[in-house]
């Protein structure tokens, strides 16, 4: 039985959803401001903050624990799950998604930039586990790895690569990765 239902809550908050999790608060409280990762909507809102009913959120957690165990096993191991390649799709895309505002908000593409970029190691420990896709890693791969060098010389300022070269730089591996995905789906 998961610590979840182990612990005889009816009810959780932003804290207890990160305890049970072992996750930050502020990252629990990001997700649900933004809608992410699939957290169900508060069942009531109070002056201290969102609450859950337990048998809204357990489910949640139960699922997000897993997510969370098998990334973090991605990242001790270094090998390809289809965890890594989905968090590596999400991030990329969201930064695509970012480059084609209209009105380029830098601060949001050097947060996504930093975020792929945290998937450079775990991705180039990656390249080779899985057949037939080398190609699409590697690209993927030097595409994080691009991001983390421009977020380290910028600490703090506008990315060093040109945004339009990057743009196209993304263009280029989103096809790979749209396949890739469909690879790992069907096995």
């Amino acid at each position: 039985m998961n610590d979840a239902r182990v612990s005889g809550r009816r009810f959780y908050g932003i804290a207890e959803i990160a305890e049970v999790l072992g996750a930050d608060r502020q990252l629990v409280t990001v997700w649900r401001r933004r809608s992410s990762h699939g957290i169900p909507a508060p069942d009531d809102e109070l002056a201290s903050g969102p609450l859950w009913l337990a048998a809204t959120i357990e489910p949640w957690i139960e699922r997000t624990r897993a997510r969370l165990e098998d990334e973090a096993a991605v990242q001790a191991a270094g090998s390809l799950t289809p965890g890594l390649v989905k968090q590596a799709a999400r991030r990329l895309f969201r930064l695509v998604v970012l480059l084609l505002e209209e009105e380029r908000r830098p601060e949001q593409v050097q947060r996504a930039l930093h975020g792929l970029g945290q998937l450079h190691d775990p991705l180039t420990q990656a390249i080779g586990s899985l057949e037939g896709s080398k190609r699409s890693l590697h690209d993927l791969a030097t595409l994080a790895g691009m991001a983390a060098e421009a977020t380290e010389q910028t600490a703090g300022t506008r990315p060093s690569l040109q945004t339009d070269d990057l743009l196209a730089a993304c263009l280029q591996v989103v096809p790979q990765v749209t396949k890739l995905l469909a690879r790992i789906d069907r096995a």
